[in-house]
């Protein structure tokens, strides 16, 4: 069993339609200019700290490299 904790549920907002267009780009051609200020870009393993913000948007990348989602928290 992993220690690692999992990832908070999938939360819908509007705010996320407005960057689907990013899902299955490859995260190192994403503009971080084109992000919200405290957006996380998060690779498979990579730490992140837990503490919850409903506002904050985090592209989630797979191991091929790509963004396969995206979550706020």
């Amino acid at each position: 069993r992993s220690a690692r904790r999992a990832l908070p549920r999938r939360r819908q907002t509007p705010r996320l339609a407005r960057f689907a267009y990013l899902v299955g780009a490859r995260a190192a051609e994403v503009n971080r200019d084109d992000l919200p200020p405290r957006a996380r870009i998060i690779h498979p393993n990579q730490a992140v700290t837990m503490d919850f913000s409903a506002d904050r948007l985090n592209l989630i990348v797979d191991a091929e490299g790509r963004v396969s989602e995206m979550r706020c928290f």
